[in-house]
């Protein structure tokens, strides 16, 4: 905690002194704080803090082509689980991600947003192409993708939070409503409700307030 220690003044001049050297005081010892970095870590033999980073990975995009790990590295993007026939959260989800891309339009070459289906034996590419067509998606930064589902759940796992497919159920797939935001070293700097606007506005503040840390 920052302090600093001050006589009390008596005059009407010393207090209008005081009470700008309070402001000083207090904008001084006010510090900007970067956003946190979430997940398990760990430490190196030199005693250095090794942070959660998310694994590689290689999955199919809309237009059938290949989306893997090197593609994202050195860029910041939000990423998110969901499933086209989803009859929840989805639609909702995805509709506050055009809001982000939109939002950060002005910055299209440093952010991108990565929707993985939890689904994908129904979700193939063409499915994909028609639901981001219908949402209004820019495909020039966001990849809708799809995979093996083992390998689509473990990279959920690495994103802290959940997926999984249970067929006893009235909805099979199960999915969190998380959006997922990554930095340029692949570490996961925050994770915000899709479906709550307040929280997505945040996000948009704070894809903001993380490019200017690379600055």
């Amino acid at each position: 905690m920052c302090k600093k220690k001050l006589s009390l003044p008596v005059s009407p001049l010393s207090g209008a002194l005081l009470l700008f050297c309070f402001s000083f005081i207090f904008h001084s010892c006010s510090k900007h704080s970067d956003l946190p970095i979430l997940g398990e870590r760990d430490f190196d033999l030199n005693g250095d803090t090794v942070y959660h980073t998310l694994p590689d990975f290689s999955f199919v995009n809309q237009f059938g082509k290949e989306v893997n790990q090197n593609f994202y590295n050195g860029k910041v993007y939000v990423a998110d689980f969901f499933f086209t026939s989803c009859p929840g959260i989805c639609p909702i989800m995805t509709e506050e991600l055009q809001k982000v891309q939109e939002a950060l339009k002005g910055l299209n070459e440093d952010v991108l947003i990565l929707s993985h289906t939890v689904d994908p034996q129904a979700d193939s590419t063409d499915a994909l192409l028609a639901y981001g067509e219908e949402k209004g998606a820019d495909f020039s930064t966001w990849n809708f993708v799809t995979g093996k589902k083992e390998k689509l759940y473990e990279m959920a796992q690495s994103y802290l939070v959940v997926a999984n497919h249970d067929p006893s159920q009235k909805i099979e797939f199960v999915h969190s409503d998380k959006l997922v935001l990554i930095d340029k070293e692949n570490r996961i700097r925050g994770l915000y409700s899709g479906i709550e606007t307040r929280e997505v506005k945040q996000l948009i503040q704070d894809v903001k307030t993380l490019l200017k840390e690379y600055e």
